[in-house]
């Protein structure tokens, strides 16, 4: 019995302080760790500082970066006045239509050529106008409807964009033409698309455009088919 107790205070003599120097140094690893944590954020935090003075000073880094975020803010219809002076003209907004090429847009297969008119929406103020959109009105069954046919995008001062209105597949080589006149809204998720299909009498159209800075545009066009193709005009 004494044996043993000398045997446990001797070993616990020995042991005691080897066991006391690995806790030190388990500890002492621990804080070695967290201090190089610490070091290497901060270095992290150092560069990305260091890049981001360079990027401010470099001017064609700058240019870059406000590049990007311009396309960005323009997609989405959301362009700040920081980086371009919003509208003030009243009547800035201006549906134009024509005849030429760029108002008319053909397909054509070896058996139809599928027509399709066109408006510009332009800008003709200052400065942007943003949240615009494009309304059209028809008459189908002794009812008036509307659809939209563009939705949500911005136009900075003189510029414009260009939006399908109406189309028309005209038969080619014998083969039958379409049946109906087909207003280009937008495919709906229901059945058939909720494609809007206008009868081949002649049709009137009121386009109305909109924007947050600026007053609406309208104009009334008229669609139909002569000469077995597709007529778009705009009317008083």
């Amino acid at each position: 019995m004494l044996f043993s107790l000398f045997t446990a205070i001797v070993l616990s003599t020995v042991l005691l302080p080897e066991i006391l120097r690995l806790i030190r140094h388990r500890m002492e690893n621990a804080e070695l760790l967290a201090t190089a944590k610490a070091i290497h954020a901060l270095a992290d935090e150092s560069r990305r500082q260091h890049e981001s003075r360079e990027r401010q000073n470099d001017p064609i880094l700058k240019a870059m970066t406000e590049a990007i975020e311009h396309k960005q803010r323009k997609a989405l219809g959301l362009l700040s006045s920081s980086l371009a002076p919003a509208n003030t003209i009243v009547h800035a907004l201006q549906i134009k239509t024509g005849t030429d090429g760029e108002f008319q847009n053909t397909e054509a297969t070896p058996y139809r050529i599928t027509r399709t008119h066109r408006v510009a929406v332009e800008n003709t103020g200052d400065g942007f106008v943003s949240n615009c959109k494009l309304h059209v009105t028809y008459f189908l069954y002794d009812k008036q409807l509307s659809a939209l046919l563009e939705d949500t995008f911005t136009l900075q001062s003189g510029e414009k964009r260009y939006i399908d209105v109406v189309s028309y597949g005209e038969g080619i080589a014998g083969h039958d033409s379409d049946t109906d006149i087909r207003i280009c809204a937008p495919l709906a998720p229901v059945y058939d698309g909720g494609i809007i299909r206008l009868p081949l009498t002649s049709q009137m159209l009121i386009l109305r455009a909109t924007s947050t800075e600026s007053q609406p545009h309208e104009v009334k066009c008229l669609a139909w088919i002569g000469q077995g193709q597709l007529r778009f005009e705009e009317i008083g």
